[in-house]
């Protein structure tokens, strides 16, 4: 009996706990649901239902409406802008701030106590105490109006980021270093060949903080990235079960927004401009530009087949899977073609904006459905997923390759390359919006 009582009062006790719980958690994320729910009402509904998160009627013209910008000036203006120099300030910072990190944790010098002290104190001084004499500095410079004031004092370091990585550093073994000296390296040697590649988390650690204390925004972007790598991190394995689940989801919804398509009037234009050939239409630059697409899939998807095809089972068929995956692909490709393009026409949109279209075409077409901001939401929530798994795909060949031919870790390798593609993939991402003029 007393057992039994035992068990039934920590049940209790569990179940209290959760409610708590659940009561609290509640609290906090109910004004990020109103504030979601609100997006998709109209002005006149946000005041009068305080209390309710849904609309009572859906709308997504906030969305547009914002995304339109004002003052003539569109939010892909902002964006760019923001890109600019949140990454030359990112790179400026972790540059820098390693740099002199290594020069304090390892390089006795004259003054070096001094100098550390000065800069923990800047740490000390609130940011609204500096902005008179910073604007009044950067006035005299001439660089009032410009970009200068954002980019350049990044590349002298800060102090946080500094006494961050430097105290990583000091977790190295000296020894190390004392190795290295024997074998004829200098401090820019033992810097390069045993600190820099010992240190890369705390230099992502670095480069997030900054990127994300330059541009809040671009949070999300951040979010996206990180949950690649996370799951990279843990391995590949298991996704096609959720994918089994979620693509089918989304084949069903895009077939809905094909029949609305079509039905729109003036739909007929867009699957004549899909489907019938034009004589004019064909040179030698768009045969090239045709072929230099094709060469880029193959090249791309080679590498995709053979990693993902080391991992499959041995009696599995690799020809036969390539074949199913090339039907598909195209398949969906057309079906896709055939949702965007006649909504194109029927709404007198401009067909050669490139993949913004799906942005800027499938919200009118939802809108014109029965429910369509639900239906919406699902879509985009769906396409994320597709996204995210196409760039798992994408990572996880560069992480194989690193971890089966340099003998990296595979933590290592997931974190490093993570970073570089994320780099070297802004520009590219960007040419096909604000960098495109």
């Amino acid at each position: 009996m007393i057992i039994k009582s035992v068990k039934r009062s920590k049940i209790v006790s569990n179940a209290l706990y959760h409610v708590i719980i659940t009561a609290f958690s509640f609290a906090m994320i109910y004004p990020l649901l109103w504030m979601i729910g609100s997006s998709f009402k109209f002005n006149e509904e946000i005041f009068v239902n305080v209390r309710r998160i849904l609309p009572t009627k859906w709308t997504i013209t906030n969305y547009t409406t914002g995304w339109a910008g004002f003052g003539g000036n569109s939010f892909a203006l902002f964006f760019k802008n923001s890109f600019f120099v949140t990454i030359l300030v990112t790179i400026g910072t972790v540059l820098s701030s390693s740099f002199i990190a290594f020069g304090f944790a390892r390089i006795r010098f004259r003054g070096r106590s001094f100098w550390f002290v000065m800069m923990i104190i800047t740490m000390l001084l609130p940011g609204q105490v500096m902005i008179i004499p910073r604007y009044v500095m950067f006035n005299n410079m001439g660089w009032v109006g410009t970009f200068l004031p954002l980019i350049i004092p990044p590349f002298f370091g800060g102090a946080f980021n500094i006494f961050l990585i430097m105290q990583f550093i000091r977790g190295i073994p000296r020894e190390l270093d004392e190795a290295a000296t024997i074998d004829g390296c200098s401090w820019y040697g033992i810097f390069a060949r045993v600190i820099l590649p010992l240190i890369v988390p705390s230099l992502v650690t670095v480069g997030v903080l900054t990127f994300i204390g330059s541009w809040e925004a671009v949070f999300w972007f951040f979010l996206f990235l990180g949950a690649t790598v996370l799951i990279c991190l843990k391995g590949v394995h298991g996704i096609e079960k959720v994918s089994k689940i979620m693509m089918p989801l989304l084949f069903i919804l895009l077939l809905i927004i094909i029949v609305r398509s079509v039905t729109l009037p003036g739909a007929m234009d867009g699957l004549r401009f899909i489907f019938v050939p034009e004589q004019a239409s064909f040179s030698l630059s768009s045969i090239s530009a045709a072929l230099g697409q094709v060469f880029y899939s193959l090249s791309l998807c080679m590498g995709i087949t053979i990693t993902y095809g080391s991992y499959l089972p041995k009696g599995e068929n690799i020809p036969k899977s390539c074949a199913n995956v090339a039907v598909m692909d195209t398949l969906v490709a057309v079906l896709a073609g055939i949702a965007i393009f006649p909504a194109v026409f029927a709404f007198g949109l401009e067909p050669g904006q490139g993949p913004s279209l799906i942005f800027g075409t499938l919200p009118k077409v939802f809108g014109s459905l029965a429910g369509g901001p639900v239906f919406a939401v699902a879509f985009f929530i769906l396409i994320l997923f597709a996204a995210v798994t196409s760039a798992i795909v994408l990572l996880e060949v560069v992480v194989s390759y690193t971890v089966g031919n340099w003998g990296w870790p595979r933590r290592r390798a997931v974190l490093v390359m993570g970073l570089l593609i994320f780099l070297l993939g802004i520009p590219s991402s960007l040419s096909f919006g604000p960098l495109a003029d």
